[in-house]
């Protein structure tokens, strides 16, 4: 099907969803190229309203906290994730995701994850009036290595490489995008403690994703990684010995400048520092810039799990708001079904989600 999306889709890779907004409130939210990194389509996760990354140490934790590995009840596993994505505004744009970990010893564990983003079909016109169709596609492939530091606190290193396609997309105005392929590393903590006060436990974790140098794009134009911080708690309650119930909070932050700021061409690691305390509104813009993901999920037997949440932004920052609803099983403590649903409260022009995942885990731990 042709369609045409807005060039700002290729030359800076394609965010976690359009933002409703004015042109200029667009401009005074931080922006990168290969945000298709940054889409979140883990059903569980998903239906905590997009965080749960101090909750989750199974296969979910390889994408959103993988020093959470070592934690996990299992030896190794791996999962699959997909969906469609923004299909009321594209017909033939989605994400597909999977990946695995294998525990190399006690205390190390070795995860790796693969994202491939079709971004759908684009239809532009050439300067002799000819229709030209582009399709684009994206992919990332990353390795991490985990491994404990004491008995409740571990730490992960990872490494990615990231492309996406070019294209002459404007030939009249001889602009040629060309292909873009970097490499960008992670550096994640976790502190999980099953029982801090006999029938409660509270976890916590920080996640410092996609950190690398500026990327060039065209007539000697740079962009920023999506170099993004998440921090989140999670504390649990025993109910007995079959129920226990959960909370997450998690906030996520881009560490990139603010475009409206002084500080979009500085270096990679400058921008980064920068992008704390650059925002021309100041503290108060600031924290406008952070979002805001609530969960809260039910376990019956380490077998049915019920979940629900909330992602809040500000309105000056994107206005991004969804309420999220989830349900999963164990089966034989074998295989993980998930399923997860995104409503879309301030943009029915986008739509709403459904998100399916399966997850495979191997070897109980004794």
């Amino acid at each position: 099907m042709k369609k045409t999306l807005l060039l700002f889709t290729l030359i800076a890779g394609f965010t976690q969803s359009i933002k409703a907004q004015t042109q200029s409130t667009r401009s005074s939210v931080p922006d990168a190229v290969h945000q298709f990194m940054l889409i979140n389509i883990d059903p569980m996760s998903v239906s905590m309203g997009y965080g749960g990354m101090a909750l989750f140490t199974d296969e979910t934790a390889i994408y959103l906290n993988p020093a959470m590995l070592v934690h996990s009840p299992n030896r190794n596993g791996f999962f699959l994730t997909g969906s469609k994505w923004l299909p009321k505004l594209v017909s033939d744009m989605y994400i597909l995701r999977g990946g695995g970990y294998w525990q190399l010893s006690e205390k190390s564990v070795l995860s790796s994850n693969i994202t491939l983003f079709q971004n759908g079909t684009f239809s532009y016109v050439t300067n002799t009036g000819v229709s030209t169709d582009f399709s684009s596609k994206s992919w990332g492939w990353g390795v991490n290595y985990t491994r404990h530091l004491s008995n409740k606190v571990s730490m992960a290193v990872g490494v990615k490489y990231m492309h996406e396609n070019g294209t002459n997309l404007l030939p009249s105005i001889n602009v040629e995008i060309p292909s873009k392929n970097n490499i960008a590393f992670d550096l994640s903590l976790a502190h999980v403690d099953t029982d801090a006060f006999k029938k409660f436990s509270f976890n916590y974790g920080v996640n410092i994703a996609n950190i690398g140098g500026k990327v060039n794009l065209y007539n000697k134009q740079e962009a920023f990684l999506p170099t993004n911080l998440k921090l989140g708690i999670a504390p649990s309650y025993k109910l007995d010995v079959k129920n226990k119930i959960g909370f997450t909070v998690d906030a996520n932050k881009l560490l990139v400048p603010t475009p409206t700021g002084n500080h979009y061409n500085d270096s990679a690691l400058s921008g980064m520092v920068a992008s704390f305390s650059d925002a021309p509104g100041g503290l108060s813009e600031e924290l406008k810039e952070i979002t805001w993901s609530l969960g809260l999920q039910y376990t019956y037997n380490d077998f049915l799990f019920l979940r629900m949440g909330k992602f809040l932004e500000s309105k000056e920052k994107g206005n991004r708001s969804f309420t999220t609803f989830g349900a999963g099983v164990v089966i034989k403590k074998l295989v993980n079904l998930d399923l997860a649903f995104s409503k879309n409260n301030n943009d029915s022009s986008i739509g709403d989600q459904l998100f399916l995942s399966v997850g495979f885990n191997f070897s109980r731990k004794k």
